[in-house]
């Protein structure tokens, strides 16, 4: 061990840490529970990364990891990167900080001021777009060609964490440990991780809201493209692990935009991007926090970084949308880019009775390419029920007399966090109408407001309700199927479902390279083969002769059949290498269902009206057998897999899955000026009438 009174222990980076928190009482109105800001960016070097730096080096000095003579490389957007150029310029030592592309101009400045050797990593070193991985690649190989260099590894090492214990403990000290809600933005996962280790030896039963950037795989899915730094990862960092956050919240560019005017114009605070997403994912969640609440937000870093690119309209405009800076401060979007907030009313007409209408085909058009804000719009959903904002009554089955085939089912439903909506899915199920060529169900969707109760919106409602299908199967497949391989695909059952639920799979599981289909008619196979070819783009199509082959092959298994008696009553031996997406609900018998690590999206509904499920309850007796809910799992209240059986998805189909594809294709359409708008559906009220 070193002698600790190096000057590492005193001058500018004993500055590091004790930074102020302070109340916020203009952010948000109306609320009913205390909100507090960490300002972070009033550390030395401007970040919160300071206290990172710190940590990682000092813990290597005292190790003897470092000396007067070594080379620090690392990987940095910027903070961390600065906050290593402090110390270093401070200590003496060499630093090469390797960046990319999307580092800001401002950034490099202030590292170039230190006397930072700069590496930058380009779209031409990562062919795949992975720019970071391609740091990580960089900095590997100059630790490789420089003796006595040093990697800090902000990603994996445990300092990270450890540096942020110091600041969770300011944070509950300062309130005496009454903290309920504590809201963390995600990067190496260092903060979130930091906080939640010092809570958890507290006893504490602060819930933490990690806040994470569209585009990013932290908590699942697909890189996507992200333009503004400091949040957000192309990969899952070392660090991070399932459970640490209590729920988390995805927002886009143009959230963090927003969320930063709101700080600046409401409590002159000039911050970062990443301070500006959790204002925003603050505004999505204030109504479901609890009166009473003490509420705390972590603000990363200081606006003045961002000078070319939040604070420039110009930036903005081109980026993110011509007009978005002169979005009012109080809406947030929670589309991804669309420019359309989930409260505001989609309607085009100038009065508040009119009622938008649309059709089948407008909805598909809409929603075309819209893959990622689909499975976004069906996370939310889950998350926001698991916190308890919905509603979603039991209803019977609209019957008629001496008919025992046909029925009408409605389905109202509430959906409160991010989409504040409420409305009514109305499901005909006709089986004669295929006699007719017509299609056996039809579906009609109504929004309505829910500050007046009037419907406002009325739209075709079976392709919602595909799509809404299919993206919670590749929801739960992205999540449960985790860190498993995914050569093979396999689909039993060739109809539209499975049509759909293939689309979206291929998009959240680009490394699919073989699909097995089977379906016990060969003509439906066939030409659910021909169309899907134009799906696959060069991956191999095969028919199986039976559905345990599939069961055999496949990682991903997705049955949506018209089975009405349970066939399938085993895996193939297949163990917890495999996921089933039980789409149909009627294709296991309990005996199998007994074999499956079993996750639904709902225990009560999908245990009833003979489902797979509804069987084995009543063959056992109990309920035992689900192991948890999807939302369970999306929030970490549960682990994605437990056990060594098959992990198999049963999903009844939540109405508030529909009122949320409903919101968001409602907001799509508000953009596009799409659809047929009746003016003053509503008659004229009793009080305005002229006799």
């Amino acid at each position: 061990m070193r002698d600790t009174a190096f000057p590492l222990y005193s001058g500018i980076l004993s500055t590091i840490g004790n930074t102020p928190l302070v109340p916020l009482k203009r952010l948000f109105s109306g609320i009913s529970f205390e909100l507090y800001a960490k300002l972070e960016m009033l550390n030395p070097s401007g970040s919160s990364k300071d206290r990172t730096a710190l940590s990682l080096l000092r813990e290597a000095w005292d190790a003897g990891r470092i000396t007067a003579a070594s080379t620090i490389v690392e990987s940095s957007s910027g903070n961390l990167g600065i906050g290593i150029a402090q110390f270093c310029a401070y200590m003496g030592l060499r630093f090469i900080c390797v960046v990319d592309s999307r580092t800001t101009p401002v950034n490099l400045k202030i590292l170039e001021a230190y006397g930072v050797e700069i590496s930058l990593v380009d779209v031409c070193d990562a062919p795949n777009g992975d720019l970071l991985r391609a740091r990580i690649a960089r900095v590997q190989r100059l630790c490789r060609e420089i003796p006595d260099s040093f990697w800090p590894n902000q990603y994996a090492n445990t300092a990270n964490a450890r540096a942020h214990h110091t600041t969770m403990r300011e944070i509950y000290e300062s309130l005496h440990g009454q903290v309920d809600y504590l809201f963390v933005a995600t990067s190496t996962c260092g903060t979130l991780r930091g906080c939640a280790e010092f809570l958890r030896n507290a006893g504490a039963s602060t819930k933490i809201i990690a806040v994470d950037a569209e585009g990013s795989v932290i908590f699942g899915g697909h890189p996507g493209r992200r333009l503004i730094p400091g949040h957000g990862a192309s990969r899952v960092p070392e660090l991070y692990q399932p459970g640490l956050e209590s729920a988390h919240v995805k927002v886009s560019d143009l959230d963090c935009v927003t969320g930063c005017y709101q700080l600046l114009h409401r409590e002159a605070i000039f911050a970062g991007g990443s301070s500006g997403g959790i204002v925003s994912a603050a505004a999505r969640l204030k109504d479901e926090i609890p009166a009473g609440s003490t509420c705390v937000m972590i603000l990363c870093d200081r606006g003045e970084r961002y000078l070319d690119t939040i604070y420039s309209r110009q930036w903005v405009q081109e980026s993110l949308g011509q007009g978005a800076v002169e979005r009012p401060p109080a809406i947030i979007s929670r589309a991804s880019g669309n420019g359309v907030a989930a409260h505001e009313s989609a309607l085009p007409s100038k009065s508040k009775t009119g009622m938008l209408m649309l059709r089948g085909e407008e909805i598909i058009q809409l929603l075309e390419h819209r893959e990622h804000e689909i499975i976004q719009s069906i996370r939310d959903a889950y998350i926001t029920r698991e916190s308890g904002g919905y509603s979603l009554p039991n209803c019977e089955y609209l019957r008629f007399p001496g008919n025992t085939v046909d029925r009408i089912i409605p389905k109202p439903a509430y959906l409160g966090g991010p989409f504040q909506a409420a409305g009514i899915k109305w499901v005909a199920s006709f089986p004669g109408n295929l006699q007719v060529r017509l299609e056996r169900a039809s579906a009609t969707l109504i929004l309505n407001s829910v500050k007046t109760g009037f419907a406002e919106v009325m739209m075709e409602g079976s392709v919602i309700s595909s799509y809404r299908t299919a993206a919670s199967a590749a929801l739960a497949a992205d999540v449960l199927h985790a860190g498993k391989s995914t050569s093979t695909l396999g689909l039993i059952g060739c109809g539209p479902i499975n049509f759909q639920v293939l689309r979206f799979l291929l998009y959240t599981r680009p490394e699919v390279r073989d699909i097995l289909l089977y379906d016990s008619d060969p003509c439906r196979t066939s030409q659910f083969e021909a169309c899907c070819r134009s799906l696959c783009d060069g991956r191999t199509v095969t028919r199986a002769t039976r559905g345990q082959h599939v069961l055999e092959q496949a990682s991903i298994v997705s049955i949506a059949t018209n089975a009405v008696t349970p066939h399938i009553d085993n895996f193939a031996g297949r163990g917890n290498d495999l996921t089933l997406l039980h789409i149909s609900l009627r294709d296991l018998t309990p005996q199998a269902i007994g074999q499956a690590d079993n996750i639904v999206d709902d225990i009560d509904h999908v245990c009833s009206n003979d489902t797979s499920l509804d069987l084995a309850a009543r063959s056992l007796g109990h309920r035992h057998f689900i192991r948890a809910t999807l939302g369970e799992v999306l929030v970490g209240k549960q682990l994605p897999r437990s056990g060594v059986g098959p992990l198999v998805f049963s999903p009844f189909g939540l109405g508030i899955l529909d009122i949320a594809i409903g919101c968001l294709v409602r907001d799509l359409a508000a953009a596009a000026h799409a659809g047929t708008a009746i003016e003053d559906f509503q008659p004229v009220p009793w009080a305005q009438r002229t006799y």
